[in-house]
C-alpha cells in the first residue's frame, strides 16, 4: 500500500512557488521509494514553472539523519534559498528547528503528512495529507486476503493525497 508520493510532492512545491517562493531546496529521505518517489515530484513541479534544476539545492539524507541539519543550513545560509520541502516530518522538525536558530522568518515550507498541530506554528506549513486510516484498514484487509490466499500475487495500491494550504 502506497501513495502517489511523486504526484503529492509536485503539488505542494507547486503550491510554495504559486506563493512565491523562486529557489526552493529539498531534503528527502534515504528510504527508496517515497524518498525518490517526491524528489521526482519536486522536479517535476520546478520544469512545469520553469525554474532550474539544481543538484546544491537538492539533499537526500541518510535513514538516520545524521547530516540533515548540515543539509538544511547549506540550503538556507549558502544556496539562500527561499523555500524548502522536507520529504517528511521528521527532516520537517530539523528544517524548522534550524529556521528558528537562524531567526528566518522569511521561508516558505512544505512537507509531506499532515498533522493537525500544524495549524498551530508560527511557521506555516503547507503539507500533503495521506489518508492514513484508509491505508490502515486496507493493508490489514490485504493481509488477511493474502493469508486466506497465499497464491495470490502482490499487488501494488497507490492511494491520493491532498494538499493542505497554509500561508
Amino acid at each position: 500500500m502506497l501513495v502517489n508520493n511523486e504526484f503529492g510532492a509536485k503539488l505542494a512545491v507547486e503550491e510554495l512557488i504559486r506563493q512565491g517562493a523562486s529557489k526552493v531546496g529539498i531534503v528527502v529521505s534515504g528510504v527508496q521509494t517515497s524518498g525518490q518517489e517526491r524528489l521526482k515530484g519536486y522536479k517535476q513541479a520546478l520544469k512545469e514553472y520553469q525554474l532550474p534544476i539544481n543538484d546544491k539545492l537538492i539533499y537526500t539524507s541518510d535513514v538516520q539523519q545524521l547530516k540533515a541539519m548540515d543539509y538544511v543550513r547549506d540550503l538556507l545560509v549558502n544556496q539562500k534559498c527561499d523555500a524548502l520541502f522536507a520529504g517528511d516530518n521528521t527532516l520537517l522538525m530539523v528544517v524548522l528547528e534550524e529556521i528558528k536558530l537562524l531567526n528566518r522568518t522569511d521561508i516558505k515550507v512544505a512537507t509531506f503528512d499532515n498533522i493537525t498541530w500544524f495549524n498551530y506554528f508560527k511557521q506555516p506549513v503547507i503539507s500533503v495529507k495521506q489518508p492514513t486510516t484508509t491505508i490502515g484498514h486496507e493493508t490489514v484487509d490485504a493481509l488477511i486476503n493474502r493469508m486466506k490466499n497465499p497464491q495470490l500475487p502482490p499487488k501494488v495500491r497507490r492511494l491520493s493525497v491532498q494538499l493542505i494550504r497554509r500561508s
